[in-house]
């Protein structure tokens, strides 16, 4: 049974980090293995080495920024529908000083997963949806209405994650890659989940 991870990366102790673990299921769907918050990139290390998913998608930047503006890598998937941030900007500066720093903690992982950096947000809008909560209703096996934001931001990078081992995904470049789908790949239709 393959595995992806996602990870919705944050740089305050305040704020966990939230990583999800999935499953490829029928119709393109994803299964939630198991998830977790962690406020130490150690922690979040030790919880994939437990379950070894094949690639594992971070939102994050997971290259140094520029002084200014985009990466190239970013450059060419803002212009496929990508709506992003710069990464010199102070906050998105953390932000890469933490996600270089968990790339570099994975990179050492004994069975060699696939690491790539993702947007969610942008992985619903290249494929024509209109944001991130459009794109869990449609991809989640498991009801969305009881996840958080950072919990969908996550499963919506371990999406990518599967979808890249699918041949699914666009490659920006970067090092490491930076991914989102294929520009109008067709998501499946809006998932009916029991209300909670």
């Amino acid at each position: 049974m393959r595995l992806q991870a996602g990870i919705d990366l944050h740089t305050s102790h305040r704020r966990p980090s939230n990583l999800v673990v999935c499953r490829l299921a029928n119709g393109g769907l994803l299964e939630i293995h198991c998830k977790c918050e962690a406020r130490q990139l150690e922690d979040l290390v030790y919880f994939l080495d437990e379950h070894r998913p094949s690639t594992i998608a971070i939102d994050a930047p997971l290259s140094p920024p520029p002084k200014r503006g985009f990466r190239q890598a970013e450059l060419r998937a803002l212009k496929d529908g990508a709506r992003l941030l710069p990464p010199s900007l102070p906050p998105m500066r953390r932000l890469a000083e933490q996600g270089v720093l968990l790339a570099g903690l994975l990179g050492s992982l004994t069975w060699g997963p696939r690491i790539v950096e993702t947007h969610p947000t942008s992985a619903a809008l290249v494929t024509g949806l209109h944001g991130l909560d459009d794109l869990v209703n449609r991809i989640a096996l498991d009801s969305p209405q009881i996840m958080s934001r950072h919990e969908k931001e996550a499963l919506a990078a371990c999406w990518v994650a599967a979808l890249a081992e699918a041949g699914g995904t666009v490659s920006y470049g970067g090092s490491p890659e930076f991914l989102l789908p294929r520009p109008g790949y067709v998501v499946p239709a809006p998932q009916e989940h029991p209300r909670v």
